[in-house]
């Protein structure tokens, strides 16, 4: 396995995954790649929701963030331990995890 920075490799195909994964309903406005903190920040609208709504993916985590008044607040841990556990099995699998980076028995 390889480690890669999932900001900088992650394809676009892969993002809407993962988002599907967290909102099964959701559609893609944008993404953005923060290179420097290795993390995907993405835009996206629900059929339920009016305006956008915002996750950041992290290489093991997933910030989810909610709006009032218009005014973004901020983000908090996902807390759906299934939709997280899924999530790390394919950062995993993919080599985006950092779970495995400063293991000493882990080869990369």
């Amino acid at each position: 396995m390889k480690y890669m920075e999932m900001a900088r490799y992650m394809n676009e195909k892969e993002i809407e995954f993962v988002l599907k994964m967290v909102y099964p309903y959701a559609n893609l406005v944008h993404f953005g790649r923060m290179l420097d903190q290795n993390f995907i920040r993405v835009s996206f609208t629900l059929f339920s929701e009016m305006g956008q709504l915002q996750v950041d993916f992290l290489p093991d985590d997933i910030y989810v963030y909610s709006f009032r008044d218009s005014d973004l607040l901020d983000g908090e841990l996902l807390e759906n331990v299934n939709i997280l556990f899924e999530y790390r099995q394919f950062m995993i699998a993919r080599g985006y995890s950092e779970i495995w980076l400063n293991n000493p028995y882990v080869l990369f």
